[in-house]
């Protein structure tokens, strides 16, 4: 019984593995398990057509342009979007060094301080600050823009200029490129080149003084009869005729008044001003006045019939009147008939 027992537990020692085969087969066995699985090969182009169109979906959002901001009708970087804000009065507020664009005319407006611009039908006005404006060149077709300040108008074909407006109706303009033309609140053009500054109000010039004659000049060497004592009956204070005078002032503080309106919007008040003063303005500045009521009728309240039958009356009162290009182009823009 033993000897049996003996002999099996020698049979059994004799096919126990050694170390190295153990190894080997756990080898294969750990092979086996883990292996991982290969895909199928009907799958193959699905998975590559899936990651094309993933990765062209994202190559096309990252280059695609984003939209640009618009505040008050002027374009705007989004990086500066929180410094520009609109005012009460539907004007545009630009902080110190930001720039904003109007696309439509191609005007960037670069603001040295803190500025307030309005987009108005007649151009862009500058309500106050100091900003430089780069305007691109301007065609025949597209006409010439206008910024509009205190002291009357700037019209620009392309070019770059410096403007400063105190919000008090005082303000200047200096030109660096190009050439514009400043249109005072009279209608009179000047002409400015590059380095020109000018300035407005503008001072009145004190009256010249009249030489005399060369022929009408007193010889040195001829005598002088005796002075005659001349009787003068002097003027009451009732002869002097102050009407020209009083006219004058009277409307120079009309256009003061009217300009405050404009600035504050106030279009309809404006109406009703020019409309009293029209009848009793001096000759002189009745035309002045017409034609201020025309650009309301036709640019703020955007009313054709009565700015073409304002126009037409104009016309008829001052066929060779001093703005007569004004008025053809508000008559063309507006479709009036002749």
């Amino acid at each position: 019984m033993s000897r049996d027992f003996r002999s099996a537990l020698m049979s059994a020692d004799a096919q126990l593995v050694d170390e190295p085969q153990l190894r080997a087969m756990r080898a294969r066995l750990d092979a086996r398990l883990f292996r991982p699985a290969k895909p199928s090969s009907r799958w193959l182009p699905v998975l590559v057509a899936v990651s094309s169109v993933f990765i062209g979906f994202v190559a096309v959002r990252a280059l695609a342009p984003q939209p640009v901001p618009v505040i008050g009708g002027f374009e705007v970087a989004p990086a500066v979007e929180s410094s520009v804000r609109v005012s009460r009065q539907a004007a545009v507020e630009i902080a110190a060094e930001v720039s904003v664009v109007d696309r439509s005319r191609g005007v960037t407006i670069s603001s040295i301080t803190r500025s307030t611009v309005r987009r108005e039908a007649r151009g862009i006005r500058m309500l106050e600050g100091r900003a430089t404006f780069d305007v691109q060149k301007r065609t025949e077709e597209n006409g010439v823009v206008r910024v509009l300040v205190s002291g009357g108008s700037i019209e620009v074909h392309g070019t770059r200029f410096t403007v400063t407006e105190n919000g008090t109706g005082t303000g200047s303009v200096e030109l660096h490129e190009g050439v514009i033309d400043f249109i005072d609140e009279n209608g009179n053009t000047r002409r400015m080149r590059p380095g020109d500054l000018m300035t407005w109000p503008r001072a009145v010039e004190p009256p010249s003084v009249i030489d005399t004659p060369a022929d009408e000049e007193i010889e040195e060497l001829t005598p002088l009869g005796p002075v005659r004592r001349k009787k003068v009956t002097p003027k009451k204070p009732t002869d002097i005729d102050w009407r020209p005078f009083d006219q004058r002032v009277h409307a120079q503080a009309v256009i003061t008044e009217l300009s405050t309106l404009r600035q504050n919007g106030q279009w309809q008040d404006a109406v009703r001003l020019l409309e009293r003063e029209l009848n009793r303005g001096a000759p002189d500045t009745r035309e002045r006045l017409s034609f201020e009521l025309g650009l309301i009728y036709t640019w703020q309240l955007k009313d054709p019939l009565a700015a073409c039958a304002h126009w037409k009356q104009h016309q008829r009162e001052y066929p060779e009147g001093r703005f007569d290009v004004e008025i053809d182009r508000a008559s063309q823009s507006l479709g009036c008939t002749q």
